[in-house]
């Protein structure tokens, strides 16, 4: 074969083998590429969404702290109050006079539970009944206490009431 035919050989070759070294390596090397800078895009979310959600969760435990003598997880809370009260009434001479049921407040990713007690006795012992419930249990917010004087049907005397509004914090996840 003459030298010239050979080098005309050799170039087609090279020429026609480029586009075959492309497809068999360069290309996936330049997929592998693109893939990376697409993972390190994603990487860098992952690293901003995990800080994310390490600022939200102290939130959560700052909130939750914050409110924790107060929180209620358990939907007898109700009960839970009522069982109390009528005991400490039992043993200081006060009278349950009433125990209505209120609607909860949907406030946002809480509902707010009030229940309100009316107690009839002295003032020494309803004030002791709200420094019970508020100080010694912590088992709900006392947040106003209306104290009145009734008169009885019966015997005509005035005696002391007092409606207590006991609140408690639930997360919605709990109803």
């Amino acid at each position: 074969m003459n030298p010239k035919i050979k080098f005309t050989l050799l170039v087609l070759i090279c020429v026609a083998s480029i586009p075959m070294l492309y497809f068999l390596s360069f290309r996936k090397t330049a997929q592998l590429t693109s893939q990376n800078k697409v993972l390190g895009k994603k990487m860098a979310e992952y690293e901003r969404n995990k800080s994310m959600v390490i600022e939200l969760d102290k939130r959560i435990n700052l909130i939750e702290s914050s409110l924790s003598p107060y929180y209620s997880d358990s939907i007898k809370i109700r009960s839970k109050i009522l069982g109390v009260l009528s005991s400490f009434c039992n043993q200081n001479n006060l009278k349950i006079c009433d125990f209505p049921y209120i609607n909860p407040v949907l406030n946002n990713e809480i509902i707010i539970l009030t229940n309100v007690a009316t107690v009839s006795g002295s003032f020494k012992n309803i004030l002791r009944l709200t420094h019970y419930l508020e100080h010694d249990l912590k088992i709900a917010r006392i947040t106003s206490i209306n104290y009145y004087l009734v008169k009885g049907i019966q015997d005509k005397q005035k005696t002391l009431q007092a409606d207590i509004y006991l609140q408690n914090i639930q997360r919605k996840s709990f109803l």
